[in-house]
C-alpha cells in the first residue's frame, strides 16, 4: 500500500499532507514533530493578535477585524490535529481505498474507480491552484492595494507602514517591520496550507465513496439485464449479484469518513458562520475606504466559496446513496427467485435512508443546509449591524 498512493491520482494529497506531518505512513517522530511545529507557529500569530486586542479593548473595530482571522487560524489548527489524533481512522480509510482498487482491478468496475479518482485528482489540483492564488492575493493586498488606490486618489503625505494584521510584539513595530511582516506572512501561509490540504483530501475521499455507490448501481443493472424466469439456474447468479451489492453498500466508507471529519467540519461550519457575519459588518464599516473594502469583500467571497465546496461532497454522497433505490426499483423482480426478491426488498429499504456526512453529529452536510447557513449568517449580520 505504501507505493500505491504515489499514483498520480493521490500523489498531490500525499505530498502536501506529508509536508505537514499528517500522512500516516510517516514515522511517529515526524507525525508528532511536524504538527506540533506548525500549530506552535500558527498559535504564535494568534497570541500576538490577541494581545493587541486586549491592549486596545474595548475598541470594537479592532476586535471585529481580529475575529475572522482568529477563526481561520483555529480552523487550520483543528484540521491539522484532527489527522494526528485520528491516525488509526485515517489508515483504515486508506486501506479501504487500496483494497477496493485491488478487488476491482480485473473487473469492468475498475473504469468507475478510475473515473472518480481522476475527478478527485482534478478537484485537488484545481482547488490548490485557485485557493493558493486567492490567498496569496489576499495576503499581499494590504501592501499592494494602497499603492493602487494612490494612483487614482492621491493622498498628501505618507500613509505609514502597513501590516497584515493588528498585533502586539512588545517592540517598536516600525523598527522591526520586515521581521514582523515575514512572521505574519509565514504563519498565515502555514494555516492556509493546512486548510487547503485537508479540504482536498476530503474531496478525494468523497469521490471514492461515490464511486462505490455507482458500482452498486451497475451491479443492480446487471440484474435488470438477466431475462430469466424464477426457476432458471441463472436466478442464483442474480442472487449472488444482489448479495455482493448489499455487501458493497455496507462496506462503503461513509461511516469512516463521517467519524473522521465530523469534528473538523463542525469547526469549519461554525467558525465560517461567525467569520462571514462579522466580515459582512466590516464591509459596511469600510464603504468609504476602497482598499479595505476590496479586502473584506474578497474575504467574504472566499468564505462563501469555501463553505460551498465543503457542502458539495456531502450532497453528492447523499444523492449517490439515494440513487441505489432507483436502480433496485428498476429490477425485473418477478423474474427473480424468492430469495433474491427478499434481498432486493432489503436493499430498497436500506437505500431509503441516505448516507450522510455530518458536522459534529448535529449538522447534516447538504446544499439545503448550506443555504440555511447563508441565511443564518445574514441574520447574524443584521443583528450585528443594528448593534453597531
Amino acid at each position: 500500500m505504501r507505493s500505491f498512493f504515489d499514483h498520480r491520482y493521490y500523489k498531490w494529497n500525499k505530498i502536501f499532507l506529508a509536508c505537514l506531518g499528517e500522512w500516516p505512513e510517516q514515522s511517529l517522530f515526524m507525525r508528532c514533530l511536524m504538527p506540533f511545529v506548525v500549530c506552535a507557529n500558527v498559535m504564535s500569530l494568534v497570541a500576538v493578535e490577541t494581545l493587541y486586542v486586549i491592549n486596545v479593548w474595548p475598541n470594537l473595530d479592532v476586535f471585529l477585524e481580529w475575529l475572522p482571522a482568529f477563526c481561520v487560524l483555529i480552523i487550520s489548527c483543528l484540521q491539522l490535529l484532527n489527522c494526528s489524533f485520528q491516525h488509526k481512522k485515517f489508515i483504515k480509510i486508506l486501506e479501504h481505498i487500496y483494497s477496493d482498487w485491488q478487488r476491482f482491478r480485473i473487473t469492468p468496475h475498475i473504469k468507475i474507480l478510475h473515473k472518480y479518482a481522476a475527478r478527485g485528482c482534478w478537484l485537488t489540483k484545481t482547488y490548490f491552484r485557485w485557493m493558493y492564488s486567492a490567498c496569496l492575493c489576499y495576503l499581499t493586498m494590504p501592501l499592494v492595494m494602497p499603492k493602487l488606490v494612490e494612483l487614482f486618489v492621491p493622498v498628501n503625505g505618507s500613509t505609514g507602514k502597513i501590516y497584515l494584521f493588528y498585533a502586539e510584539y512588545g517592540v517598536n513595530s516600525d523598527d522591526h517591520y520586515l521581521s514582523i511582516l515575514a512572521h505574519m506572512f509565514i504563519e498565515s501561509w502555514l494555516s492556509i496550507i493546512s486548510i487547503i490540504s485537508n479540504d482536498a483530501l476530503y474531496f478525494v475521499f468523497a469521490e471514492h465513496a461515490c464511486a462505490l455507490f455507482e458500482i452498486v448501481g451497475e451491479n443492480l443493472k446487471r440484474v435488470c439485464s438477466n431475462e430469466t424466469i424464477a426457476e432458471d439456474s441463472k436466478g442464483d447468479i442474480n442472487y449472488m449479484i444482489i448479495c455482493r451489492s448489499i455487501d458493497l453498500h455496507k462496506e462503503a466508507i461513509i461511516g469512516l469518513i463521517d467519524s473522521f471529519y465530523n469534528v473538523s467540519l463542525l469547526a469549519i461550519f461554525g467558525a465560517s458562520l461567525l467569520a462571514l457575519s462579522v466580515t459582512g459588518l466590516q464591509v459596511l464599516m469600510h464603504l468609504n475606504e476602497p482598499g479595505e473594502l476590496v479586502r473584506f469583500v474578497s474575504f467574504a467571497i472566499a468564505q462563501i466559496f469555501h463553505l460551498y465546496l465543503n457542502s458539495v461532497p456531502g450532497q453528492k454522497i447523499m444523492d449517490h446513496s439515494l440513487s441505489i433505490f432507483n436502480y433496485a426499483y428498476s429490477v425485473d423482480w418477478h423474474n427473480l427467485t424468492p430469495k433474491a426478491q427478499k434481498l432486493l426488498i432489503l436493499i430498497m429499504i436500506r437505500s431509503l435512508r441516505p448516507c450522510q456526512i455530518t458536522a459534529g453529529k448535529i449538522y447534516i452536510v447538504t446544499m439545503e443546509n448550506y443555504s440555511a447557513i447563508m441565511q443564518t449568517s445574514m441574520s447574524f449580520f443584521t443583528v450585528l449591524s443594528s448593534m453597531r
